[in-house]
């Protein structure tokens, strides 16, 4: 064939449109062993191709994994802040006032 041609191939018997297909009807496993699923003989309660007079194997849970919240984050924590008498303490101290800044003077 010259360099450049277009390669040329013809279909093969099997491909002839209008032919019957023919499908192998001998079984995926040895006579015995669980078939695949879906398959005459088949039992979900064990492996493909376990022997059939094997024993069901337990039942799992399964499911979404359950979900949590996440830890808390961690805070680091170091002396009491103390505040002059007079001066908005810190968060959760008595006497905080949420309104103003941490060490600004309180509303009298």
């Amino acid at each position: 064939m010259p360099v450049g041609s277009p390669a040329v191939t013809t279909p093969s018997p099997a491909a002839t449109v209008g032919q019957p297909v023919q499908v192998s009807t001998q079984p995926a496993v040895a006579a015995g062993l669980n078939p695949a699923h879906g398959q005459p003989g088949h039992r979900c309660d064990i492996q493909v191709g376990a022997p059939l007079s094997s024993p069901a194997r337990p039942a799992s849970v399964t499911g979404p994994a359950p979900v949590g919240l996440p830890p808390a984050p961690v805070l680091p924590t170091g002396p009491p802040i103390s505040t002059a008498k007079g001066l908005n303490p810190p968060h959760g101290q008595p006497g905080h006032d949420c309104s103003i800044p941490v060490g600004a003077p309180l509303k009298k």
